[in-house]
């Protein structure tokens, strides 16, 4: 702690000594840079750049692995769990990325109302009418090597019985 302590003072009294005029120093010297703690009571210290570091490799797109290695850690849970830290701005950054799903068909349709595994009642906007939708079943195939079943790489509906209830 005291050499963190040590080396912010002497980078601060380098960069306050670069001041180019009076006003500039002054400037400098209210504001918080270089300090070890702010006018607001936060502290710069070593654990701090951890979290900041783990942060922004996984910002950058770093693998959860490769991030874990950098911060030697014993465990990929540590490091996503206590040392990157996600705000609200990006995770609406990563929902953003989603591509839109477009159905033909279902642009004006919404969910309304009961909603159970085998019923679906949905209200199209445009016309108010009820159109009874069947859900997607998919079908099982045998793996390649026989051992054991797998979902198919498509789906396939079901007939559809109409519209009505």
């Amino acid at each position: 702690m005291d050499l963190i302590k040590y080396e912010l003072k002497h980078a601060r009294m380098r960069w306050l000594a670069q001041a180019t005029s009076l006003a500039d120093h002054a400037r400098r010297e209210a504001s918080d840079f270089l300090l070890y703690r702010d006018h607001e009571s936060h502290v710069a210290d070593f654990h701090s750049l951890r979290h900041t570091f783990v942060t922004n490799l996984v910002k950058a797109g770093v693998q959860p692995k490769d991030a874990k290695e950098l911060a030697r850690h014993s465990s990929i849970t540590l490091t996503m769990d206590r040392y990157a830290h996600v705000s609200l701005q990006d995770s609406a950054d990563a929902l953003a990325k989603l591509p839109t799903i477009r159905m033909s068909g279902y642009a004006e349709t919404q969910v309304k109302s009961e909603v159970s595994p085998g019923n679906r009642m949905m209200q199209n906007k445009a016309s108010q009418q009820w159109v009874h939708h069947e859900p997607i079943h998919f079908h099982e195939t045998a793996s390649p090597i026989g051992k054991a079943a797998r979902p198919a790489a498509f789906a396939t509906p079901r007939p559809s019985r109409g519209q009505g209830n």
